[in-house]
């Protein structure tokens, strides 16, 4: 009778230990937090009057892949959303492999019981332009799964939107439908048609714009509209429609149509204003020497820096990120209008993705002739600064209550960080003018700015001053903000109005 008892007892003690081991196994072997299941609803827009789709995203656009990826896989974006209607989210990873131009999606499903991620599927975009890729989900009636979207631009410069929807076989294994792959040389756009429905992807309308060849030397469009089709489940063409332009110098448009990004951003560059916001509007500032775009309105000035740039068909695209935030992105469509006119599309990108949301920057820009305070001479650029700082004896302000002044060949710089005064001269290193600051305290090393004047609208100016850094044939920003001011006098000298 004992030897049995203690034969149970080992057993019993053994089957113990054994249980806590594999406890112990799956606890060191789970990596990744279970995900709570959340769907990315497509809403409209309160704030304009025309209804457009609206993706909601704060924690689903990610910057990590919950799957280790291959050594010839760099990782471009992601997104978590529930793929197979279990309730658990799985992940969506762009990536771009060696040797291939193209971006690839990877389908990771999470596993219930493990929360490990395992790829299932791959998709080949046809997007090869990282900086312009967007990926997105949205709902389909009567089903719980999700239809993937994607934007971005072609080997060819050309805008592609694709949209796949997600099926289940009855063993559960996921498929995908191709239910639009729309490619055009102009703007694609999804509204959303529905009021007061659930918002899916059946009450979607698609633009899309492409030149009219028929018409080569205008800005006539074609208009293609595309509808859900029930019955088929793909977007179909209900319609098309020539939408007349206006007619530019035939001169100007070869020369931009040639693809050549640089020829297109040296007619940006300069102060664009848009003439419907009244007197202290919005304008654009497209700086080519400083790969910048500012944002400007009333007295508030945001600088954005530009990462990429794509040519389009009388236009060019633009992916910019924030000068002080690098998180914060801003995507610009920029579309030619005419010689001095042009048409923006601002796609806003901080705390939520936005499929087709106007911007508060949308709209029709004119361009403002003669920015530049200083004017076309013989004389050296420096000794032309040299007398603009001489002209402005008021202080320069901006918002944030800094100053700058120059009086009698001194300066006094006060910002939040420091307040400081000496001695400046103006240099000219690489066709710019660097204002070199030296201080009154020999104990400080000069300073070096690159220096930028503008008038903004008459008799408003600003003073841009960029720290750099110098050589004898070479200027190196040192990422210091830049310091940007403005006066509302007119200068005491008339040879620089």
């Amino acid at each position: 009778m004992k030897k049995v008892f203690y034969l149970l007892l080992a057993i019993f003690v053994v089957g113990i230990g054994v249980l806590l081991f594999l406890n112990r196994i799956k606890i060191e072997s789970t990596t990744i937090e279970k995900q709570n299941a959340q769907t990315i609803i497509p809403v409209a827009a309160e704030s304009s009057g025309k209804e457009t789709a609206e993706i909601e995203d704060s924690t689903n656009q990610g910057k990590d892949s919950l799957i280790t990826l291959r050594n010839n896989e760099s990782f471009v974006q992601s997104l978590l959303i529930d793929m197979n209607g279990d309730g658990i989210e799985d992940q969506i990873i762009a990536v771009k492999k060696l040797a291939d131009p193209f971006i690839y999606l990877i389908i990771s499903l999470q596993d219930p019981m493990t929360q490990k991620f395992e790829r299932t599927d791959e998709i080949r975009t046809g997007v090869i332009q990282s900086k312009t890729f967007s990926l997105y989900a949205s709902k389909i009636k009567d089903s719980n799964l999700p239809a993937l979207i994607y934007m971005g631009m072609t080997s060819n410069n050309q805008q592609l939107l694709t949209i796949y929807l997600t099926e289940l076989d009855k063993k559960n294994k996921i498929s995908f439908h191709l239910a639009a792959d729309l490619r055009c040389d102009g703007e694609i756009s999804i509204k959303d048609s529905a009021r007061n429905e659930e918002d899916v992807i059946s009450n979607y309308t698609i633009y899309s714009y492409n030149s009219d060849p028929d018409k080569p030397n205008t800005l006539d469009q074609i208009e293609q509209i595309y509808r859900w089709d029930q019955k088929n489940k793909v977007f179909a063409q209900i319609s098309e429609t020539k939408i007349p332009g206006k007619k530019i110098e035939a001169q100007l448009l070869q020369k931009l149509s040639t693809g050549n990004v640089n020829l297109f951003e040296d007619f940006l560059s300069g102060l664009w204003y848009q003439p419907s916001s009244g007197k202290n509007g919005r304008t654009l500032f497209f700086s080519t020497e400083e790969n910048e775009v500012i944002f400007s309105i009333d007295n508030i000035e945001e600088i954005y820096m530009i990462d990429a740039a794509a040519s389009r068909r009388y236009g060019i695209y633009f992916s910019t990120k924030n000068a002080s935030i690098s998180s914060i992105h801003r995507r610009l469509d920029v579309k030619l209008n005419g010689v001095d006119e042009i048409q923006v599309r601002v796609i806003e990108d901080v705390a939520r993705l936005k499929i087709g949301t106007a911007s508060t920057w949308d709209g029709v820009y004119k361009k403002k002739p003669n920015t530049s305070i200083l004017k076309s001479t013989d004389s050296p650029l420096h000794t032309r600064f040299m007398q603009v700082l001489k002209d402005f004896t008021e202080p320069w302000t901006n918002s944030a209550s800094e100053s700058f002044q120059t009086v009698n060949e001194k300066f006094t710089l006060k910002t939040a960080h420091c307040e400081d005064s000496g001695w400046y001269a103006v240099l000219e290193i690489k066709d710019k003018a660097i204002l070199q600051c030296k201080h009154e305290n020999p104990e400080k090393n000069d300073v070096f700015y690159h220096i930028d004047l503008q008038a903004k609208e008459e008799k408003k100016y600003t003073l841009s001053l960029i720290e750099v850094t110098v050589s004898a044939n070479s200027i190196t920003p040192t990422g210091a903000p830049p310091l940007i001011f403005e006066q509302q006098k007119l200068p005491k000298s008339k040879q620089t109005d």
